[in-house]
């Protein structure tokens, strides 16, 4: 949550495992700071992007800590190395950086041809790094407005960064959501399904783009997705017309059917 991080016991009763002192997300509307996570061998790995990216080794350790001298917004694992997103480094912000751990070596994070650690800044006019995808072959990095694809390709680049789409990525980073070869997201001008890191198909176009846009009123950044493979459906939670409450709370789900490609909501 704002300044902790839990733990789900056997008795399914959420126990504190913060590092001592806890945590500093922002929870300034459009700047906050939300929690990312990713697991990486017997590693949980997780950042937020105000504070150090965190570990906790299962059946080891007794609470979370600091993993490395680093701060990143989004982190995932493609292949051997847990890669981080939009960092900050010695109080400096690289919000178009992607950094990587060594291989097979999520505490190793200093350049190194020999661990195979390093980073690229993917300069350019499109925007903000806003999520990454990982994956067994590749991973997928968004940006606002444009769609990057990361190979690994041995030393000396360690991995090859193309991009496989311009002027289209996500508008909300926690509307990103994979299962399988499939990527879902919402980009700015609306929902699309991104097929084995190369095939771009608009999902809602023609059907429920300007019904969404016409009904977002606010709570940009808390927009949030979520998959339920058992039901073939992706969920976005955002907060349309007739919501009451505190300005960051949804009331409306949109839901996607990957299996017969169709909306509800």
């Amino acid at each position: 949550d704002r300044s902790k991080l839990y733990q789900m016991d056997s008795s399914l009763v959420f126990q504190d495992k913060s590092k001592a002192g806890g945590y500093n997300n922002s929870t300034t509307e459009n700047a906050r700071d939300f929690w990312a996570f990713t697991q990486f061998g017997s590693n949980i790995i997780a950042t937020n992007g105000a504070d150090n990216i965190q570990k906790f080794e299962e059946g080891v350790d007794s609470a979370f800590s600091d993993l490395v001298s680093l701060k990143a917004k989004y982190i995932a694992v493609i292949r051997d190395f847990v890669v981080a997103g939009y960092t900050t480094e010695s109080s400096t912000v690289y919000n178009q950086r992607v950094k990587w751990s060594g291989i097979n070596d999520s505490s190793t994070w200093t350049p190194s041809q020999s661990t195979q650690s390093g980073f690229q800044d993917i300069v350019g006019t499109h925007g903000n790094l806003q999520a990454i995808v990982g994956g067994e072959s590749f991973g997928i990095v968004f940006f606002e407005k444009a769609i990057y694809r990361m190979d690994y390709v041995g030393t000396p680049l360690v991995f090859s960064i193309s991009k496989i789409s311009d002027n289209v990525g996500a508008f909300a980073p926690k509307s990103v959501a994979s299962f399988g070869n499939m990527i879902f997201f919402l980009s700015q001008d609306g929902y699309y399904k991104l097929t084995g890191g190369q095939q771009l198909t608009p999902i809602g176009n023609g059907r429920i783009d300007n019904f969404f846009f016409d009904d977002l009123s606010s709570n940009l950044d808390g927009i949030t997705s979520a998959v339920d493979p058992n039901n073939s459906i992706i969920v976005w939670s955002y907060r349309g017309s007739g919501a009451t409450g505190t300005s960051d709370i949804n009331n409306k789900l949109l839901i996607y059917n990957y299996a017969v490609d169709k909306w509800s909501t």
